[in-house]
């Protein structure tokens, strides 16, 4: 983010190129030739002559850098690439690779953001896959890049995985997902017109899948509707929730490929191969893995799964994830033979390392080479020797194993060829190789040294170290470079012969990775800087004069430059130091001191990262944003411009420390996934560890070092750590205490005042003073270089941009584009040792050469300006030790160091170490005596066995581990407590405070009975509202119900309508009870006695749960009385639950009272168990948990079974209270007045009890202890009597108390007993309640449920509806647009083929035009051209592509190997044809074709009219495809329109059904019954067990309707007699009015008959005649006589007639005699004319061959002659059938009369 415009005095920058590669896809533009792309730039490879063309887009400026290649495909069919760039707004350019790169077309608005995949078809389509938001195909034409159709695919909400056109026939594409691929057909009707299909199928469900069973039985909803309508989808989006109710799991699309008969083949992650076939739809299984593992390379398991597929003609080439191309046999695969087991018939290894990868495959037009695209390059693969060798072979000798090193692949081998090669790795390191040469070096990481030439722009040279490496450095003055490593080595090699490199040192340096290398200005120190959190300082002297040798070099460049040097320079380790955190960036600066030695030291300064003192600087930035701004004069122009820049940038800074690429890639751009591998971060610097070193230090060793391990010591090197408050990614040391950090978009400029480095900080961070803040890159962090004078440096970011600055002045600046943004921008930037040039390395891995032209003399002097003149004053250092060299192979040199330093202490220290040792081992066996008497001890007086440790430092760090685990124990404790108690709490404020009656239970006392209440939740003043206002609804609705009725009976009165008056007041007498009781006020509930309970559906009414407002079950039918039913249930609920709740706060109640009595009982019972002296167990009721559910809450010293953890707070509380209870005991101890006066005047008590007075014994007398009963008075007798007679008395009266006392103990218990049993038979009473209770509640609950449900499928159904009512509808525009299409479509047709009729026309008469244009030439000539005119060479016959099994055919074009060669395009074939006939034509146009004596101006013209024929001809063939294909089109178009017909009548059809479905939802209600539970013995007979047909309704409603059908039958009944009478006298009079018709109409015939009549003589004879019957007679008389005569006039003429046969048969006897004697005769007569015809034929000479042309002439004379008569004939039929026609025109039609 630059704040001003660059600098003109500092010249201009451009890119020369850039080169490199990572594993881009390469494609095959033609048969030989590869391309990639690399930045912006596109690399041709020919594989003939090996070499390499640049290509730029012209639209691609490289030094702005705006633009970027995204996406590359190519089609070595056509010859065609395409790609796309990245910015918003993407286009997609195409261009032609014929002869010479040419722009094709550019497609531009089909994307906003990005493309996703761009592909060619083998015809004129491109397809480009736009991402989000656009997500849809987009079909090209590339040729003029109009846009032909689009496929949205924002339906499926997923990005495909592969999107494909079929080889064979672009207007079909694949369009892939994980488990489904979608089919697209294309149909074409002109260049503008395009339909687009859709067939979808799921991938196969995998093997060993367990269908889950459903446990329970099924609910089956009794509506059939899809699933969409419950989940309210559209249709197009059905199979969504199919396919997540399916359980079961379904294969997953791993790769795909069209084969050559229009089949798919699919490979899934489980290893499968499919196939899919477009003609029957069928997918079928081809290839199924091994199971087993197998160590066979020829044996393809699950473990190696196929990444790609390509189709070639010998068997299908597979990619798997091990690195190998195994080769299936293509024909096994596409015929399906299960019974072979399909295995590999070839392998080849590719890479052999996962940190490898193969990005893509291509084949050539041929199908003869195969390009493999790598991270390392681009290897060829030799089809043609690979399947011979696997025709030719065994299987166990075609494995081929590539050896993928960085070396030059496998020489013996000449199946694979690395054409491209670039190593494989990242870049780890670039810099140029000094002194000045055209030379610099790229490290890669897994050890390649590639050595790059500037003005060859390609590799010269590379060094394999076989090492993992990780940084770069070279000497600024002599052409030696280090390489750091990832096992902490560092590599010295000399390049002073760029073609003979030589590594000089392996140094085993650090025991980490080499993070950071750095020669100083001078070249005298080296800088390390490692994992290990150790800074190396390495002395690098030289064997030679530094100048001399340069001359020399100099002069060897001239003259040999193979012949090696004597460069051998030395390495000596001064020593090392320490640090916290992790480096980052590295710089050092020569400075020369002040006094009078003027000595050179070098000041290093390394970026390290430390979270814990960046959270201070946070902290601190956060408290005082401005605290950054310390320049010590705050009203300068920086100051306040740094201000500025700081308060601008501040509030986005970068705070993490570690950044990848998306922290700074925004929506806008679009990375290229070529790249994807390439995935970087960055660790960011907070701090800044200083130190100075020189090699005056060096003088005495004792001095510098703390231990012989050479460890600095930090007061000599005057190490000091300064922190920043920005994070940095690098940085660099413009002089001795100035510094340059790359920020966060900006560069910041610090100083080191001279007392900072020296003052020691104990508690507080010393930071860089800022001087000034520059604006520099538009995202975030990069990297920065300088050159050795400082005068100038060089910035790289991760937006791609590289600066150039003055270190003065960095405002001052020009900059240029690197490598774009999308791919990470800026890994490195470097100065070239000729400073003219700029190395850039890309995050992306490419290598980029910028030049810098300086135009300014200033800037060009301060370029070439020299280095420090100063005094080195190096002393002489012992070389390394040999020995390490040699025997330390794995130690590094810090371990052998310290190795030896712990040797040289064990020697000194070795008397001291014995008595050590030996006092250790007394105390050893003093501590076991010690431990055996601690394990005797009890548990509680033991010792722990840390407690037993010596060694003080390991026990305070056991102490301290402990400590620290104990803390993150009690963290993790007090949040477990933390969360449960917040779960508490709400639980709590849930379950318990929410509740208004809260949850509790009574316990009985002789059984476990346990009855509980309902808990109840205050009902919100919204539910309150709400059932409020449904009552009001209620109590208005039944009104109107009232008042509706009672307008209907007075009317029905009115209209005397007495029996339906009757019927509707018995029918409203409970609407009338409901209404008054409605009016009543609140008290809205009914006695249950009034009403039955089997129509109520519950026994709710019994509990209080009944409604005058409930709707009658038979009355539920919208959803509106359905949701008010609801609500008024839920109410009923609350009552019947706030009912039974009454009465078990009455039964608590009673609890309470008779726990009181007991208690006071047993206190009675202890009492007299006291005065008996005797001990009894009472049992005491208490109230359990869950009685008292509040005891929960607390928690009581018992409950707690582990030791209770006290604070020393609490321990100290604690005490005090113990201290002051003891205090008060003390006290009360002392004189108490009070208790000291009871005793002495009441003997302790304050009411004297029968019971004590008898427990007193009689005392004796005192004789009778002084004197035996012997010694006795009278007098003392007497006493003892009287004490006898009174300890009788007083032990009856004991006795007589104690039975008194066991009586009643005896009815105590009784009573005791008799209050449980009561009290336990009350709660049996109550839990029989609750039961009941409870039985009403579930019912309530299931009308509840059932009512739910009813909307829900209502719902549902409504959904559904819909759903049909849109499709409906879009069937019916979609069938409107169809039948406008059909419309245009026709006259379209029409026109077009108007123009075929034209075009055919012209063709026709360009023949006559032929004549007409060589009229002036001779007509032989004239006749030979025209036959030349209309002569057409052979032509290749068009493929049939609908036949699956194609014969064979040689297209040349395409190859041998080629799978789609039997199966070309269309397109193909049409330049294919184009192709032959330009050949033939070339051949044809030849003038020794011409006829002799044609003019050259004559054959000139000849040729034009010819090659105009010949387009015409090609043009009419085109058009005819067109009109064919236009026919087809709209033959599927009325077909469509036919088939969108049906489905509009079906989707009308299921549209009417829903709604008779809807309407019979509505009416066909749930009732819910309550049956009689039990047995019901009814006789089978006239029962009905089967109810699906029936309807439930009301008896009311039937016995109210079949009393109006009887009173209406009554009044049909009358009116249908009258109607009959009636009807009956109208059925009379139409009998009477039809036989007078049939009477007139029988007039009218006779007398029609009678004017119609024929009157005929025998009619006018047997009229005129008065006897005719007489007459008759004698006519039948006379005829009888006749017949008589005629009888005998036949026998006589039969006798002559018999009497001429037998004449005749004598006379034909006497003609057969002659005729035999006449046949005598003929034969002697042949003869004789046999002989006179030879004699004759000889005579007259004629042949026999002269007769039979006479007789073929003479019968081709007859058959003209038939022929004409028959023609004459036909002639003459026809004239004769036109005078009939004629004839009848004119002749008269006379209409026959009817009768």
């Amino acid at each position: 983010m630059a704040l001003f415009e660059p600098s003109i005095e500092l010249g201009h920058v451009k890119n020369l190129w850039t080169d490199s590669y990572n594993g881009q896809k390469a494609y095959f533009v033609n048969n030989t030739v590869l391309v990639y792309s690399c930045g912006a730039n596109l690399k041709f490879y020919d594989i003939e002559t090996k070499e390499t063309t640049n290509f730029q887009p012209s639209n691609f400026d490289l030094n702005q850098g705006l633009n970027n290649i995204c996406h590359l495909t190519a089609n070595s069919a056509i010859n065609k690439f395409a790609f796309s760039e990245t910015q918003l707004g993407p286009k997609v350019y195409v261009y032609d690779f014929d002869k010479k790169i040419k722009e094709q077309s550019v497609l531009i608005d089909g994307a906003d953001i990005e493309y996703l995949i761009i592909e060619f078809s083998n015809s004129e389509a491109l397809l480009t896959l736009a991402a989000i938001p656009n997500m849809k195909i987009i079909i090209w034409n590339w040729k003029n890049g109009s846009r032909l159709t689009n496929i949205n695919l924002n339906e499926s909400l997923m990005y495909p995985e592969f999107v494909t056109f079929s080889p064979t026939n672009w207007r079909h594409l694949t369009v892939a997902y994980k488990t489904e691929i979608n089919i697209w057909k294309l149909e074409q009707f002109d260049s503008e017109k395009f339909k687009t299909n859709n067939t979808r199928f799921l991938l196969p469900i995998s093997d060993n899948q367990v269908e889950e069973q459903v446990v329970g039985p099924e609910f089956k909803n009794e509506f059939d509707y899809p699933n969409n309508a419950i989940t309210n989808l559209d249709e197009k989006n059905a199979h969504l929730i199919d396919e997540i109710l399916d359980p079961r799991k379904r294969h997953t699309l791993k790769s795909i490929c069209w084969s050559n008969i229009d089949e798919i083949l699919v490979s899934t992650n489980e290893n499968y191969i499919f196939k899919y076939s477009l003609v029957d739809s069928s997918i079928k299984c081809v290839f199924k893995p091994k199971v087993e593992p197998s160590e066979d390379i020829f044996e393809l398991n699950r473990n190696n799964l196929i990444n790609k597929m390509l189709i070639h003609k010998q068997g299908l080439f597979a990619l798997c994830d091990d690195g190998f191309i195994r080769i299936l046999d293509g024909g096994d695969l596409l015929t399906i033979n299960k019974k072979k087991e399909h295995q590999p018939i070839e392998v080849i290894k590719l890479i052999d390392n996962c940190s490898n990868f193969i990005s893509n495959l291509s084949f050539n037009t041929k199908h003869s080479l195969l390009a493999t695209s790598t991270n390392k390059g681009v290897q060829l693969v030799d089809c043609e020797k690979l399947l011979h060798g696997a025709l030719s072979s065994n299987k166990e000798s075609l494995s081929l194993k590539l050896d993928f090193s960085n070396e030059a692949g496998n020489q013996n081998d000449k199946r694979l060829e690395l054409i491209i090669n670039y190593d494989a790795g990242r870049i780890v390191g670039i810099s140029s190789v000094n002194p000045q040469t055209e030379n610099f070096l790229v490290l890669k990481e897994f050890g390649t040294i590639q050595v790059w030439n500037v003005k060859k722009r390609q590799i010269v040279n590379r060094l394999h170290l076989k090492k993992e490496c990780s940084y770069l450095a070279t000497h600024p003055h002599m052409p030696l470079a280090v390489v750091g490593t990832v096992d902490g080595h560092l590599i010295f090699v000399d390049f002073s012969n760029y073609l003979y490199p030589k590594t000089l040192e392996n140094i085993s340096l650090h025991s980490k990775q080499v993070k950071r290398l750095k020669f100083n200005t001078s070249g005298t120190f080296l800088i390390s800087v490692g994992d290990d959190c150790k800074v190396y300082v390495i002395d690098v002297s030289l064997a030679v004069n530094v100048e001399s040798y340069l001359i020399n070099l100099d002069q060897r460049l001239i003259t040999d430059f193979t012949k090696p040097t004597n460069f051998e320079p030395g390495f000596y380790i001064l020593g090392y130091t320490e640090f916290d955190g992790e480096a980052t960036c590295l710089d050092t600066f020569d400075y020369i001191h002040d006094d009078s030695t003027k000595l050179i030291s070098t000041r290093v300064a390394i970026g390290l990262y430390d979270n814990a003192s960046w959270e201070v600087t946070k902290k601190q930035i956060n408290d005082n944003p401005q605290s950054v701004i310390n320049n010590s004069d705050p009203k300068s122009a920086a100051y306040q411009q740094s201000l500025h820049l700081h308060n601008a940038l501040m509030p986005n800074v970068q705070t993490d420390s570690v950044i990848t690429r998306l922290d700074y890639i925004d929506s806008s751009s679009t990375p290229n996934y070529d790249y994807i591998n390439q995935e970087f971060k960055v660790q960011l610097a907070s701090k800044c560890l200083l130190f100075d070193i020189n090699y005056s230090i060096f003088q005495e060793k004792s001095k510098i070092y703390a231990s012989k391990k050479l460890d600095f010591k930090d007061e000599i090197i005057n190490k000091n750590i300064i922190h920043s408050h920005y994070l940095f990614s690098d940085m660099i040391l413009t002089s001795k205490n100035y510094f340059v950090l790359f920020c966060d978009r900006f560069l910041a400029k610090f100083v080191i005042l001279e007392n900072e480095t020296s003052k020691k900080t104990v508690n507080k961070q010393s930071y860089l003073d800022l001087v000034e803040i520059v604006g520099s890159h538009e995202f975030g962090y990069g990297c920065v270089s300088s050159t050795n004078n400082r005068q100038f440096m060089i910035t790289g970011g991760f937006d791609g941009t590289v600066s150039i600055r003055k270190t003065a002045d960095p405002l001052n600046y020009i900059e240029i584009k690197g490598p774009h943004f999308s791919n990470g921008g800026c890994l490195m930037v470097r100065f070239h040792s000729d400073l003219t040039n700029i190395l850039v390395a890309g995050n992306d891995n490419t290598v980029n050469c910028l030049n810098w032209s300086v135009s300014n003399d200033s800037v060009v002097r301060a370029l070439r300006s020299g280095s420090l003149e100063g005094n080195v004053n190096r002393p002489a250092f012992a070389s390394l030790e040999s020995h390490y060299k040699n025997e330390t192979t794995g130690v590094t040199w810090f371990e052998y160091k310290e190795k030896e330093f712990y040797k040289e202490q064990d020697v000194q220290y070795l008397p001291i170490k014995k008595n050590i040792i030996d006092g250790l081992a007394e105390i050893k066996v003093q501590l076991n005596q010690l431990m055996d008497i601690n394990n005797g001890r009890e548990e509680l007086a033991k010792l722990k066995e840390h407690e037993f440790y010596l060694d003080l430092e390991e026990l305070e760090r056991l102490h301290k581990e402990a400590d620290t685990e104990i803390l993150k124990i009690k963290d993790k404790t007090e949040f477990d407590n933390l969360s449960k108690l917040f779960i508490r709490e709400q639980i709590k404020k849930e379950c318990w405070d929410g509740m208004k009656v809260k949850g509790r239970g009574i316990q009985a006392f002789n059984s476990n009975l346990l009855v509980e209440n309902y808990s109840l939740k205050e009902r919100t003043q919204e539910e309150l509202k709400s059932l409020e206002r449904v009552k009001m609804i209620r109590r208005i609705e039944l009104m109107a119900q009232k008042t509706r009725s009672e307008l209907t009976v007075d009317l029905m009165k009115r209209d005397n309508i007495t029996e339906l008056a009757e019927l509707d007041e018995d029918e409203q007498k409970d609407v009338d009870n409901a209404s008054n009781s409605s009016g009543q006020g609140s008290n809205n509930y009914i006695s249950p006695n009034l009403v039955q309970l089997s129509y109520k559906g519950s026994i709710g009414p019994l509990f209080n749960g009944d409604s005058s407002l409930f709707y009658h079950q038979f009355e539920l039918f919208t959803r509106e009385q359905k949701w008010m039913q609801i609500i008024l249930i839920q109410d009923a609920l609350f009552r019947i639950k706030e009912n039974f709740n009454k009465e078990f706060e009455l039964v608590m109640q009673r609890k309470h009272q008779e726990i009181a009595k007991i208690k006071e009982k047993n206190q009675r019972l202890k009492q007299i168990y006291i005065d008996l002296n005797e001990e009894q167990q009472l049992s005491e009721p208490q109230f359990g948990d869950a009685e008292n559910p509040e005891l929960l809450f607390d928690v009581k010293d018992d409950e707690i079974k582990v030791e209770k953890y006290l604070t020393p707070e609490q321990r100290k509380q604690l005490e005090e209270q113990l201290a002051e209870e003891a205090r008060r005991r003390e006290l009360e101890k002392l004189d108490n007045w009070r208790e000291r006066g009871l005793m002495d005047m009441m003997s302790g008590v304050l009411q004297i009890r029968r019971e004590d007075e008898l427990k007193k014994d009689i005392p004796i007398p005192p004789f009778v202890k002084e004197k035996p009963k012997e010694e006795w008075t009278p007098e003392e007798h007497k006493i003892y009597q009287v004490y006898e007679q009174k300890v009788k008395e007083l032990n009856e009266e004991r006795e007589k108390l104690r039975k008194q006392l066991h009586a009643e103990i005896g009815k105590i218990n009784e009573q005791i007993q008799e209050c449980y049993v009561n009290f336990d038979n009350i709660l049996l009473n109550l839990h029989l309640r609750k039961v009941k209770t409870q039985q009403a509640i579930y019912q309530e609950e299931l009308k509840i449920v059932r009512l739910f449900n009813s909307l829900v499928v209502d719902t549902e159904l409504e959904t559904y509806e819909r759903q049909l009512n849109t499709k409906l509808d879009n069937l019916k525009e979609q069938k409107k647009e169809i039948t406008q299409e059909i419309q245009h479509l026709k006259k379209s047709l029409d026109s077009f083929r108007e123009e075929f009729d034209i075009l055919t026309a012209e063709d026709k008469s360009q023949e006559k035009a032929f004549l007409r244009e060589f009229s002036d030439v001779p007509p032989g000539v004239r006749d030979q051209l025209l036959k030349l005119y209309k002569k057409r060479t052979n032509k290749r016959v068009p493929i049939n592509k609908t036949n699956l099994n194609p014969t064979p055919h040689n297209v040349p074009e395409l190859g041998v190997d080629n799978p789609f060669s039997d199966r070309p395009s269309t397109a193909q074939q049409l330049h294919f044809h184009e192709m032959d006939t330009q050949a033939s034509l070339a051949e044809l146009d030849n003038y020794e074709h011409a006829p002799s004596g044609c003019d050259h101006s004559v054959w000139e013209r000849f040729i034009n009219v010819r090659r105009n024929k010949i387009a015409m001809e090609n043009t009419l063939k085109i058009k005819n495809l067109n009109i064919n294909e236009m026919n087809l089109y709209l033959q599927k178009r009325m077909e469509e329109d036919d088939f969108k017909k049906k489905e509009i009548d079906e989707y009308s059809k299921n549209s009417l059904a829903m709604q008779e479905l809807r309407l019979k939802a509505h009416h066909n209600l749930q009732i819910q019954l309550l049956m009689k539970q039990g047995q019901v013995e009814i006789n089978p007979g006239a029962y009905v067990h089967n109810f699906e047909n029936c309807l439930l309704i009301n008896r009311k409603v039937v016995e109210s309707l079949n009393k109006i059908i009887q009173h209406h039958g009554k009044q049909k009944i009358t009116i249908m007699v009258d109607s009959k009478d009636f009807r009956k006298g109208i059925r009379q009079l139409e009998w009477e009015h039809h036989k007078m018709k049939m009477i007139i109409e029988d007039y009218i015939t006779k007398q029609r008959d009678i004017t119609y009549l024929k009157l005929t003589r025998e009619v006018q004879e047997y009229l005129n005649s008065e006897d005719y019957d007489a007459k008759k007679q004698k006519e039948i008389a006379v005829l009888e006589d006749t017949i008589a005569y005629q009888a005998k006039q036949y026998e006589k003429v039969y006798k002559n007639k018999t009497k001429k046969v037998n004449e005749i048969r004598n006379f034909s006897i006497k003609v057969a005699n002659n005729n035999d004697h006449l046949d005598d005769n003929l034969k002697d007569t042949n003869v004789s004319l046999y002989d006179r015809k030879h004699i004759n034929e000889e005579m007259t000479g004629k042949t026999i061959e002269t007769i039979r042309q006479e007789k073929f002439q003479q019968i081709i004379q007859r058959r003209k002659l038939v022929d004409l008569a028959k023609a004459q004939a036909q002639e003459v039929a026809f004239l004769r059938s036109e005078v009939e026609r004629l004839r009848m025109k004119t002749f008269p039609a006379l209409v026959q009369i009817e009768f």
